[in-house]
């Protein structure tokens, strides 16, 4: 991997993309208008744009499932951290994962990113909405359901703030996608050490004399140089930055000829608002929200979610419900370069296709809504299989269950229809299973699902106004679709 586009991930700072070298598909951007979009600050801006790229066609079955992919990107990103080899790369080429000529893929740019409306774009500065991380997803919730007009997705995948995000639909719009991965994150509070780094990165812009509060003329370099500095220490590791530049000099010499120089591609009202979007975010209650296939992974070396921590076990295994949950940590090494280490896809896609596996590897089928994966098939039951031959114990007839996409039935949010909604679920699955790759094993929790029909757990929503916010009404939905077990 070239020594440039290691470096610079932490900063999103990607080289310029030539798509006639690229070996997947050239994407198509788009965007999508939201008008009066309500903030849960109260705030309400006349018209919200978002931005995005897609690979692919969409293909919909009359059931409702579909092979639309949802990939959501990391705190002061955009879709195009997605466009780059060690990413797309590993999976969007012929036979990969996430083959685009199979999957359609959807790239949004979140609120405040890439090219959706922000403080910078839209020139409100520092008078734009103060959004939150449940502002951004309900914002690609109606870019879904309205903009795309689906009533579910094969698979939502976000990678660090994405990745919180991902945890967040799963929760708030449960079922809405067949399967979940979440990538560098925590499931809980940011707080500790987490929010110490957010805190230090919003206080170093807004102490420079120079922000004058959101009004500069130019950019703070001071305060903005200090922010983006500590992001690169911060979301990278050690070990990378010793084997890459092993002596004083090197390390100078890249600050001074690749960071500096850059300052003024980057806006602080920009970093400011991205930082500060994830005050309110706490998914913990939500999490047993979520009944269908996840696979949260994290590597060693992330200094953001330290594995010791025990943060993303704990969620699986105590906080979700049991049979859907499947945590990994990916052992430090020279492939793994710290919290950014997410945009190696090479490291999980493995994963990835486990995943896709033990959520219904047949996305598309015309002809029969239910699709039957034996899970004694290590081609279908992907990380069961793998628990069966390891010697795990696994609770219910976990050998002979079946994926299940129920029929389409209504959901409502927002106050308004929001069409069919499918959802996968797993009959008779093994305990939340917690994998430790260093170690090889993975362990059962809990008890298993059984092979009925259950309900989707009540939420209730009552925040105010706006297109993008809730009219106060009570939501219950329920799962329609049959369970079935099958003898093959």
């Amino acid at each position: 991997m070239k020594l440039w586009t290691k470096a610079i991930l932490s900063l999103a700072l990607f080289s310029p993309l030539i798509y006639a070298e690229a070996s997947w598909p050239k994407p198509t951007s788009g965007s999508f208008n939201i008008e009066d979009f309500s903030f849960d600050s109260g705030e309400i801006i006349e018209s919200l744009n978002i931005s995005y790229q897609t690979l692919g066609e969409l293909k919909v079955n009359p059931n409702g499932s579909n092979n639309a992919v949802l990939l959501l990107h990391g705190t002061t990103g955009s879709s195009a951290q997605f466009l780059v080899e060690e990413f797309a790369g590993a999976l969007f080429n012929p036979g990969q994962p996430l083959d685009a000529t199979e999957y359609f893929i959807i790239m949004r740019d979140a609120i405040g990113h890439g090219n959706s409306s922000k403080p910078s774009i839209t020139g409100l500065r520092a008078s734009f909405p103060k959004y939150q991380y449940s502002d951004m997803i309900r914002a690609d919730h109606l870019l879904l359901t309205e903009h795309f007009k689906l009533n579910r997705t094969r698979l939502t995948l976000g990678v660090s703030m994405g990745g919180m995000h991902t945890w967040m639909m799963g929760s708030e719009y449960p079922g809405f996608s067949d399967a979940l991965m979440p990538v560098a994150c925590s499931p809980v509070e940011i707080a500790g050490h987490n929010r110490l780094f957010r805190k230090f990165i919003t206080e170093l812009i807004t102490i420079d004399p120079a922000w004058k509060g959101g009004d500069y003329e130019k950019q703070p370099a001071a305060g903005l140089g200090g922010a983006l500095m500590i992001q690169l220490v911060l979301l990278s590791s050690p070990s990378y930055w010793q084997r890459v530049f092993p002596t004083r000099e090197a390390v100078d010499k890249y600050v001074d000829e690749h960071i500096i120089p850059r300052l003024e591609e980057y806006d602080a009202n920009d970093q400011l608002y991205a930082w500060n979007a994830s005050q309110s975010y706490n998914p913990k209650a939500g999490l047993k929200n979520i009944r269908v296939p996840l696979t949260a992974v994290n590597t060693a070396d992330d200094l953001l979610n330290p594995v010791e921590l025990g943060f993303l076990e704990d969620g699986v295994t105590n906080d979700m419900t049991p049979g859907y949950g499947r945590a990994v940590t990916i052992p430090a090494s020279n492939e793994t370069t710290g919290h950014d280490s997410y945009i190696m896809a090479g490291l999980w896609k493995d994963e990835l296709e486990k995943l896709l596996a033990r959520s219904g590897a047949n996305y598309i089928q015309p002809q029969n809504p239910t699709t039957n994966c034996d899970m004694s098939d290590p081609k279908q039951g992907g990380d069961l299989f793998e628990m069966a031959k390891d010697g795990t114990s696994i609770p219910g007839d976990a050998g002979k269950q079946n994926t299940i996409s129920s029929v389409p039935n209504p959901h409502q949010r927002d106050g308004e229809a929001a069409g069919g909604l499918g959802s996968s679920d797993l009959a008779g699955a093994a305990d939340n299973a917690v994998l430790s790759a260093s170690e090889g094993r993975e362990s059962g929790v809990g008890e298993g699902i059984s092979a009925t029909g259950h309900d989707i757990p009540q939420s209730v929503t009552g925040k105010p106004g706006g297109r993008g916010g809730t009219q106060g009404k009570e939501e219950i939905r329920r799962d329609t679709g049959a369970f079935a077990n099958k003898e093959n």
